[in-house]
Parts: C-alpha cells; sequence; structure tokens
C-alpha cells in the first residue's frame, strides 16, 4: 500500500537479523503496536550495547539524548530514551522520513 507522507509514522524498531535499531514506517493502523514493542524491549533489556544502539538510532534523526552524549551510565540513558518514545507515542515528537542511510554492519 502507499500512504501519503502525512500518514507515515517513522518509528525504531529492533532487527533480530542486524542486532541494531532501524527506521521503520508504519501507518496508522499498526504504528502504535510497532512502538509499543520498542518501548518494552527497551524497559526489559538488561544490555548495555543495546541501550547505546537506541540512543544512536535517535542520533540519527537528530534526536540526541544528553545522557548518551556525556557519557552517563545505560541505566541513566534508558529513562531519556523512554521519554523519547512515549513523545513518540503521544504527537510530541514526530521523526521526519528524510534521507536513509545504511546501516554499517
Amino acid at each position: 500500500m502507499v500512504f501519503p507522507e502525512s500518514q507515515v509514522h517513522v518509528i525504531p524498531f529492533y532487527n533480530e537479523t542486524l542486532h541494531n535499531y532501524v527506521t521503520t514506517y508504519r501507518c496508522d493502523s499498526c504504528w502504535l503496536d510497532g512502538l509499543d514493542e520498542t518501548r518494552e524491549r527497551i524497559e526489559l533489556t538488561e544490555s548495555n550495547s543495546e541501550v547505546e544502539l537506541a540512543a544512536e538510532f535517535f542520533k540519527r534523526h537528530a534526536v540526541f539524548i544528553h545522557e548518551y552524549l556525556r557519557g552517563d551510565p545505560p541505566e541513566q540513558v534508558k529513562p531519556a530514551l523512554l521519554h523519547i518514545i512515549q513523545l513518540l507515542r503521544s504527537g510530541g515528537l514526530k521523526l521526519s522520513i528524510g534521507d536513509t542511510k545504511r546501516l554499517n554492519i
């Protein structure tokens, strides 16, 4: 299906093959479920590297998490990530489609 850009939601989603958070484009009917999966994954992770990967995802979208950039421990970065996820969910933040970049794997 093709949707106008105004109806596309850009969200982070963990890709098991790449072992990284990737940009996904979701429609109005499925984006909240995808975002909830991402939130739950971040909430439950005990992996420091996964917290860093999530922070890097947002950095690629020009959303800078100061706790991450300062080098704060993951347990201080995680609440900031969850706050950004909540902002996406509430519409307080919308990631733009913009240019895509290939992940270096």
